[in-house]
Order: structure tokens, then C-alpha cells, then sequence
């Protein structure tokens, strides 16, 4: 199987032998609330099935079939122009696992699972969905549905066949020329129902951002290619326009000026343009708001979390062990990178953080690892998301709008005494990110009466 690594918090849930790599921090079991201008959440239970080498390996045959509802789900908007998402994969709840012996020698695996999605249109709720997943996934069941449907069963946009490791992303059974055979498929009809862990109206803690009357936040912008400094590369023109935008508009006339340029002779910014890129990957602006409260925004421009050096691990740990707000604006790597970004850092106890993921599908690709750490540094928060609100997204990005998400979450926390919803936040961000926010349940901050 070629994703064992991604989803240790699924293969935990599936109760079952057959995933390697080392245990996760695991946190107790709680719905996350979430709320978003432009989706609603909905809880899609079916009975699953599908084929694999042995009993041993059912729960990741298992995990592996439910990748494929990624690529299901984001074709929907396309297909129809509305609806679609993506299912959040680490809080999938599977029972009523069985392992059978089938006729050819595998093992047919059946199972029950409840996937919440968020979906595109808050206004129309999906009457019916039915999945149709490979049943073969066996590696060799697995290259031959890759080989068979790799060109024909995939995303317009992909530009060039599919293979067994990515197929699962670009997957479009509905796509015009898609012809699946009934025994290469799993029609699993769905039963859908609104989730409850929906919240409305909650806002950011501002009293934890603002409590030591500093606003600090880390944005940090992946490289569309390694290695390429040019501004054609989206990376770094969303860093330097970013940059660029939050010295000259910035909220409350808080005027930003750079402090501080990492990697430069004596970290001075000397020389830096008014939208700095390769040149100035580190770059650290502040600046005060009109009644005092100081603004500290750090912007940063890396290849990819998967592609850091060790002295930007330990910059990173520096800065997020004191960020109010942490901003990722890039590729998703199928997932990579958002793990590996969650995987970095360091965090104080009672430290309240705003982590926003603005890369394809991220939703999908977050588990619990940054909670569980809240809930090791603060006992008395099982779930630990008294201290962590994620935003994220449910389809692709367009990184051409990846400047305007970001400055729109800053100017959202700057100012506690005209509080924005996390709603209204997220209504100015772009509409085709269709973000979210998970973990609000427990926010209790509301503006005061007047």
C-alpha cells in the first residue's frame, strides 16, 4: 500500500493489524465543531467492501478505498457545478469490520463507515450520493485498475495518466469517458445525514491573542518548484505580493516596516524591496495600531515543509512557540506537506493558536497530531482544541488568491472591539477556497454587551 504513513490516526481507528510506522499522539474522541461562509458539514455512513492479500492487511485496504472518496468528492463541483468537498479521512468512524476468504484466494474485507464531508452548498443539502471505489486493492489489484482507468476515469486538469500512487486524487468515476466494469467497482450507496458537530457564530478567542497586547503570526509560502527563485513561480510572487500588501494596507493604520531580514549580513533589511522575493526569505515587519497594540508578522518563503533545512526547523520552533497566527499558503504534496508543517514547531502551555492550511484539499489531509500536542501541554483539555482553531479547505486551491486569504485571517484577529465572526472571516477570503474552521467548539470569547 502505498499511503501507510499519512493516516496513522485512521489505521488507529479501524482496530485492526496491517499499518506501520511509529504510534501517534492520539487524543480523546471528540466531533470538532465547524463553521464556514460557503459549506456545512454532513455525516455520510455506508457499508464499504473490498478486496485484499490476507485478514492482515484489511485496515489498509480499508484506508486505502477511502482515499479514493477524495478524488470522488472534489469532482462533483465540476461535474455539476455546485456541491462536492471532501471528507475529513482522520475522523472517519469504521465498525463492523469482517474478513472473508474469497474465491480467487483474497480476502474480501467488509465494513461500516460514517465519513463527515463538508459540502460546497450551505443552501441545498445532497439528496443522495452512492461511492464507487475500487474493490481490488491488493498492490496488484491496485496497478491494474490504475492501468485500466488511469486515463479515461481522472480529472480533465491531470496532465498525464495516473498511476496506482496517485489515482485515488484525480479519481473521476463520473468523469464523460469513464467506463468502469461492474467487477472492478464497490457501489457503496450512502445514506446522508447534517452532522452535528456544526457551530455558528463563534469567533476567535481574541482575549488569548491580544492578552500580551501583541499580535504575532508566521506566513509562510511553498515554492511551486523547488529551488526556483524567479516571481513566474506562484510561490514566490504570493510571497513578495503578501509582503508587499501588508507593509503598505494594513488594518487599523498600523504602518509595517521590516525589523528584521534572516540570512542577510547582520539579519539587516537594508536594500529590501517593497515586494522582497528570494532574495529575502525571511522577513519580519512591525508596527503598532493606533491605540498602542504592537503587530509582529513574520513572512517566510521555504521550497516545501517536506524541503526545510535544520536551521529553518529551529527558526520555525523559535517563532511558532509564540504565534497568535500560523499561516500555510502552498502545495499540499497529496497531503505531505500539511502533515509534515503540523509536525514542526514547538508550543507552550496555554499558548492559543489560529493554524490556517490553504492547500489543495487540506481538510481531508489534517489529522489530530497538533491537538494531541495541545492536550500533552495542557492536561485539563482532553480534545485540545481550547488552545488550536485549523482552518482549512475543501477543494483545490487557486494560488493566484493565496495573498488574499492571508491578509484576510490577519485583518479578521486585529481588532477585539470590532470582532469578526469566524463566519464573516471567512466570507473574505476568496470563494473557491471554500474554507473552514474546525475546533471553535470550545471558543468561549464573545464581544461584550453594550
Amino acid at each position: 500500500m502505498k499511503r501507510t504513513s499519512l493516516f496513522v490516526a485512521l489505521a488507529s481507528s479501524l482496530s485492526l493489524v496491517g499499518c506501520s510506522g511509529a504510534p501517534e499522539p492520539t487524543v480523546a474522541e471528540a466531533a470538532e465543531a465547524f463553521s464556514s461562509a460557503r459549506a456545512k458539514l454532513y455525516d455520510f455512513s455506508f457499508e464499504g467492501q473490498v478486496l485484499t492479500d490476507s485478514p492482515a492487511s484489511a485496515s489498509s485496504a480499508v484506508r486505502e478505498q477511502l482515499f479514493y472518496t477524495v478524488g470522488q468528492l472534489n469532482g462533483v463541483k465540476y461535474e455539476r457545478g455546485t456541491g462536492g468537498g471532501v471528507g475529513r479521512l482522520d475522523a472517519v468512524k469504521v465498525s463492523a469490520i469482517t474478513t472473508t476468504p474469497d474465491a480467487s484466494g483474497k480476502t474480501l474485507v467488509r465494513y461500516k463507515a460514517s465519513l463527515p464531508v463538508g459540502w460546497l452548498d450551505v443552501y441545498n443539502a445532497p439528496k443522495a450520493f452512492t461511492f464507487v471505489l475500487p474493490k481490488d486493492l491488493t498492490d496488484a489489484g491496485e496497478a491494474a485498475f490504475a492501468s485500466k482507468y488511469g486515463t479515461t476515469c481522472i480529472d480533465t486538469f491531470a496532465t498525464s495518466r495516473a498511476g496506482a500512487s496517485n489515482l485515488w486524487y484525480y479519481y473521476r468515476p463520473a468523469a464523460r469517458n469513464c467506463r468502469l466494469a461492474d467487477a472492478d467497482v464497490a457501489r457503496l450507496p450512502v445514506t446522508i445525514a447534517p452532522a452535528a458537530e456544526v457551530s455558528s457564530g463563534s469567533y476567535p478567542e481574541y482575549d488569548k491573542i491580544w492578552a500580551d497586547g501583541e499580535l504575532n503570526a508566521v506566513v509562510i509560502f511553498g515554492r511551486d518548484r523547488a529551488n526556483d527563485n524567479s516571481y513566474s513561480d506562484f510561490g514566490v510572487s504570493n510571497y513578495a505580493q503578501t509582503v508587499y500588501k501588508i507593509r503598505s494596507q494594513f488594518a487599523l493604520g498600523t504602518k509595517m516596516e521590516p525589523v528584521r531580514c534572516v540570512g542577510r549580513p547582520s539579519d539587516s533589511c537594508s536594500g529590501m524591496p517593497a515586494a522582497p522575493g528570494a532574495e529575502f526569505p525571511d522577513v519580519t515587519l512591525e508596527g503598532k495600531t493606533s491605540d498602542g497594540r504592537l503587530v509582529r508578522v513574520t513572512a517566510m518563503l521555504i521550497n516545501a515543509p517536506t524541503n526545510t533545512t535544520a536551521a529553518w526547523d529551529r527558526r520555525y520552533a523559535e517563532l511558532s512557540s509564540r504565534a497568535d497566527v500560523i499561516v500555510y499558503n502552498g502545495h499540499a504534496a497529496l497531503g505531505a506537506n500539511v502533515q509534515a508543517l503540523t509536525r514542526k514547531g514547538r508550543f507552550q502551555k496555554g499558548q492559543y493558536t489560529i493554524v490556517s492550511m490553504m492547500s489543495c484539499d487540506s481538510f481531508a489531509y489534517v489529522d489530530g497530531f497538533m491537538a494531541a500536542e495541545r492536550a500533552r501541554l495542557n492536561p485539563e483539555d482532553t480534545t485540545g482544541t481550547k488552545h488550536l482553531d485549523m482552518i482549512t479547505n475543501l477543494m483545490p486551491t487557486n494560488p493566484t488568491k493565496l495573498p488574499g486569504a492571508a491578509f484576510a485571517l490577519l485583518n479578521g484577529v486585529m481588532n477585539p472591539k470590532s470582532p469578526r465572526t469566524y463566519t464573516q472571516i471567512l466570507g473574505a477570503f476568496e470563494a473557491d477556497h471554500f474554507a473552514v474552521v474546525t475546533g471553535d467548539e470550545d471558543n468561549a470569547w464573545k464581544p461584550a454587551a453594550r
